[in-house]
């Protein structure tokens, strides 16, 4: 597998730090993506009042986002969880406001909570690891977690959060995706090494060997991305019907 040469140096240059367990100093969402940047101290390592000028630096800086990009999606956090100005991560865990259950990788809230997991479920990372025998997944393993979860879901997400779950996988994909070239010349297929999303959604850190994203992530690549995802995973879902 190869992975393109980033124009910066393998990220991250801060040394990772993990909130101790129980400190609610720290301010930590359900998104492995904004906690590796708190852990590694791209963001306020206390997760606490972060602007949207932060977010959009950090998002553009580690994993490349374009401006419209990381701008739409730290002002949607910002407004929706936060105080219009800023957010504490764990504001972002509020049920049902951009939060949403059936998560690939954290429990569903309890009933009537007002705060999510923000904690990772082992159990359900270990069921993604495990889609495939390889020591990677691919975008139709991806298509199969969310598929699978939908599908053992007792009431199915609402369009909106329907909409984001299926963002939230493409994103990590585009992040964390690698190029498999077997044979001189080949395109190849991309892929997302198991080691990487360990790392990612379990410890909450950017992977060993990893490095940002070499083109930019933008803002419509997403949406076209999505709705293909969104595609697959409801054929997915009617094939196993």
């Amino acid at each position: 597998m190869d992975h393109p040469t980033s124009s910066t140096p393998l990220l991250p240059q801060n040394a990772f730090i993990h909130p101790p367990p129980g400190d609610s100093s720290f301010s930590r969402s359900p998104c492995p993506g904004l906690n590796a940047l708190a852990n590694h101290g791209i963001i306020p390592r206390d997760g606490r009042r972060i602007s949207i000028l932060q977010f959009v630096r950090a998002m553009r800086d580690v994993y490349n986002f374009s401006w419209v990009l990381a701008f739409v999606l730290a002002l949607v956090g910002v407004l929706a969880c936060g105080n219009g100005w800023s957010v504490n991560l764990h504001d972002l865990a509020r049920h049902n406001i951009i939060e949403h259950d059936d998560s690939i990788a954290h429990d569903n809230s309890t009933l009537d909570a007002f705060y999510a997991p923000v904690q990772p479920d082992r159990s359900l990372i270990d069921q993604f690891l495990q889609l495939s025998p390889r020591p990677y997944l691919t975008l139709h393993d991806f298509v199969t977690a969310r598929a699978r979860r939908d599908t053992a879901s007792s009431q199915p997400l609402s369009k909106v959060h329907a909409r984001v779950a299926y963002g939230e996988a493409v994103l990590a994909f585009l992040v964390l995706s690698v190029q498999d070239k077997p044979k001189p010349g080949d395109v190849g297929e991309r892929m997302v090494p198991k080691s990487f999303l360990e790392e990612w959604f379990w410890e909450e850190k950017f992977p060993h060997g990893w490095a940002r994203p070499y083109r930019t992530i933008g803002f419509w690549q997403v949406y076209r991305e999505s709705n293909k995802f969104r595609d697959m995973v409801i054929t997915m879902r009617g094939l196993d019907g």
